[in-house]
């Protein structure tokens, strides 16, 4: 088979690696040696996963992953590499995305970013172009949280019209699905905050009943593996209700949410300064949203002035 000579170099680096870490004796090694081991093989773990990134869209138009009976090129990815299902789908995103960042992609190739990193800073610099140095600059003293926080902050302010970014983000929604190679079943939600809450609200007021319920002297588990049983629950008690009803109407309020809302706010129609508009704890919503759940919701309100 005909090598290029790009693939005769990845694949002599590739024997490299591996004859070099079969070496490793980590009990025979000093500690000082270890942590310079450690941090080149990090390096090298970084340059490698940026090329592989780089490569993810051209799998896609491949169509290898057609002939190879999958669903998508980000199930194939997700079986070559061993990774979620979603894990590949970002990957696929953030090769897509590097192709308009060549910053971000230079410092994803030399190691400098790590490829949650530069998943982080291409996410948001696809959205909002103009923040992706300042981006870049964090990701050096920033830990991996902190780093999520801006970009989330570098998207907003590509819509300062709330409006419009609550547009996107309902656009953006999205619940994946994918059972993990132990068998354990992964849900992931993600969209608006208003929207979301509907579905917290039951889920904490199903929490709650679930607790009341354990029996007496019961080891209380973790509040998240209880919150799973909240959330069968939940999903039983809707299936029985429609069963009784006949039809899928909803025979509870659509909301119960507490939310914060500056009362000039609410008059003018959108924020300024510091007041607010949010679903307590969740996150802020567009004024024209919080009047939307006003008008079909049950709420606990808080309207503040000053």
């Amino acid at each position: 088979m005909f090598l290029s000579v790009l693939e005769t170099q990845v694949a002599a680096a590739e024997e490299a690696v591996r004859v070099a870490v079969a070496a490793i004796d980590p009990d025979g090694t000093p500690a000082a040696e270890a942590v310079r081991l450690f941090a080149r093989l990090d390096r090298i773990v970084r340059s490698a996963s940026a090329g592989r990134t780089l490569l993810a869209r051209r799998v896609d138009d491949s169509g290898v992953w057609k002939r190879a009976g999958h669903a998508c090129a980000a199930e194939h990815v997700a079986a070559v590499t061993g990774s979620s299902l979603g894990s590949a789908r970002q990957e696929m995103e953030t090769s897509q995305a590097l192709v308009d960042l060549p910053a971000t992609r230079r410092q994803m190739l030399d190691g400098t970013l790590s490829p949650q990193q530069g998943a982080v800073v291409a996410g948001a610099a696809k959205v909002n172009p103009a923040a992706e140095q300042t981006l870049l600059d964090a990701a050096g003293t920033a830990s991996l949280h902190e780093l999520r926080d801006e970009a989330l902050k570098a998207k907003a302010a590509a819509d300062p019209d709330p409006a419009a970014r609550h547009a996107r983000l309902h656009r953006q929604r999205r619940l994946t699905r994918f059972t993990d190679g132990e068998g354990a079943r992964h849900l992931n939600l993600v969209g608006p905050v208003d929207e979301v809450s509907v579905i917290e609200a039951e889920l904490d007021r199903r929490l709650t009943q679930v607790i009341r319920d354990l029996p007496p002297g019961k080891h209380l588990e973790g509040r998240d593996a209880l919150a799973f049983d909240a959330a069968v629950a939940m999903a039983a008690r809707s299936e029985r209700a429609d069963q009784a009803t006949g039809t899928g109407t909803p025979t509870r309020p659509q909301h119960l949410a507490l939310l914060r809302l500056d009362i000039e706010a609410l008059w003018r129609g959108h924020v300024e300064g510091d007041e607010l508009c949010e679903v307590a704890g969740l996150g802020p919503i567009p004024v024209e949203v919080a009047r939307r759940l006003l008008g079909d919701a049950v709420l606990k309100l808080i309207i503040t002035n000053g």
